[in-house]
């Protein structure tokens, strides 16, 4: 930022906080390893679970529309689908996956193989529910062959994982490869906070959710490259210049750029949240955790990452454009010590100087009042010409 005499006025210092940045998105990373991991290989240590759709699991789902709202809140919810759960097992089928939202519509997902077998779950189904709620009324039927999912499961990955790949290697040949490091781990930071928020919530994941996945690594990756970008740029520009300060001037002159995207692009998915309802809730959701996770990672994560890795490959070197003298401390005269002349067989070593580095924002002063002297002689000098 400049101010009125054209010298550089640093008001936030991002690279200088990075270590609480960096343990935030630990933090998330760490949640979404958790959320992933299936309660069974942790004996119910890890309380997530991520709750594939029917595109991808196979089966037959069954939706039922109750008479009046029985359950509200997450809790209430969990509890009439253990209790739904509990029913059916007596009944004989065992493994269904319930789901309840709004209150009202509950979802009951079997592993149905064919056709014959989804008509004897819907029976078992529909008189639990008779039972259990009267006036309950079956809204919709859903059947996909096993086989099929399986493939969209690993189409799915395949797609993601593509994705990944094409990114790291533009990132890589475009800048240097710290800086794709760094992009690749923000963008994991964005994959596993959306998978953290699904599994979480019991989020139905079906064939949207690869959209989602996309298009929130889409737009972290792109506003990551705008950092990466003006970084590159005023790092040709200002080269006397640590990456300390290039990447905080980076940043902040981005800053504004970053916010108004994630926001434009939030205030549409909070429409459709508000209005689209039960049927836009598990696109709008993770894809709004998403773009909010893609923004944070892209100024707060990624630049830190590359500072940190140029430090630990020893490519951070502190740059000084001016020294600056210090002042003595205030305090009363010292004596003043005559020396005695050295003999001339004996060199004097120099007394180490008064002289010091200054810190950034003192270095950004100087740098910037000698860049502004140099285009006022410029100037005059084509003028004379």
């Amino acid at each position: 930022m400049k101010g009125k005499d054209g010298a550089i006025v640093m008001t936030i210092d991002i690279i200088g906080k990075s270590k609480i940045w960096l343990a935030i998105g630990g933090v998330v990373i760490l949640l979404g390893i958790i959320g992933i991991i299936p309660p069974n290989l942790t004996r119910g240590l890890t309380p997530g679970r991520i709750n594939f759709g029917l595109d991808f699991t196979g089966g037959a789902e069954f939706t039922y529309k109750l008479p009046k709202k029985v359950a509200i809140g997450i809790a209430a919810e969990r509890r009439l689908s253990a209790k739904i759960r509990s029913e059916l097992t007596k009944a004989g089928l065992r493994g269904a996956i319930i789901q309840v939202s709004e209150g009202d519509i509950v979802s009951i997902r079997t592993q149905a193989r064919d056709e014959e077998q989804a008509k004897e779950h819907e029976q078992i189904t529909k008189r639990i529910m008779e039972r259990m709620f009267k006036g309950a009324e079956q809204e919709s039927l859903e059947l996909i062959g096993p086989v099929i999912g399986r493939e969209l499961k690993a189409n799915a990955i395949k797609a993601t994982m593509l994705g990944l790949i094409g990114m790291l290697i533009y990132i890589w040949v475009r800048y240097d490869p710290l800086f794709a490091i760094a992009a690749i781990i923000a963008l994991i930071h964005d994959v596993l906070a959306v998978l953290a928020f699904v599994s979480f919530t019991h989020i139905t994941i079906n064939s949207p959710f690869v959209a989602v996945l996309l298009t929130v690594v889409g737009y972290s990756v792109n506003d990551t490259v705008v950092i990466f970008d003006r970084i590159r740029e005023n790092m040709k520009r200002y080269r006397d210049l640590s990456f300390y300060d290039v990447a905080n001037i980076s940043i902040v002159e981005t800053l504004a750029r970053s916010i108004n995207t994630s926001l434009t692009t939030e205030f549409p998915l909070w429409a459709i949240l508000l209005l689209g309802g039960i049927a836009a809730r598990d696109f709008a959701l993770p894809l709004l955790v998403g773009i909010t996770s893609g923004a944070y990672s892209s100024i707060f994560i990624a630049t830190p990452i590359v500072f940190v890795l140029r430090k630990l490959f020893r490519k951070e070197e502190i740059k000084v454009r001016r020294p600056v003298a210090v002042k003595p401390p205030a305090g009363p005269p010292q004596p003043v010590q005559v020396e005695q002349p050295l003999p001339k067989s004996e060199e004097r070593r120099e007394e180490p100087s008064l002289i010091t580095a200054p810190a950034p924002s003192q270095s950004l002063s100087a740098l910037s009042s000698i860049q502004h002297a140099k285009k006022k002689r410029r100037r005059k000098k084509k003028r004379r010409h």
